[in-house]
């Protein structure tokens, strides 16, 4: 009888290996977006900064 040998290969690529970062540290918090150029149009992109910028606004405690 033969011997089988199998090997399974994993590789892990981000969905989203492009960032942006909006704001900064010392007025207000920095927000980092990631979203991927290539395969995100601009309304899928907008969309994800606003959720981002909105919680920001929500962990400051102001209303969004």
């Amino acid at each position: 009888m033969e011997e089988q040998i199998v090997r399974h290969t994993h590789e892990n690529k981000d969905s989203r290996p492009d960032s942006i970062e909006i704001g900064t540290a010392g007025k207000g918090g920095v927000v980092k977006v990631y979203i991927n150029l290539l395969t995100m149009d601009e309304s899928e992109i907008r969309a994800i900064i606003n959720k981002a910028l909105s919680a920001r606004t929500y962990i400051q405690g102001g209303v969004t």
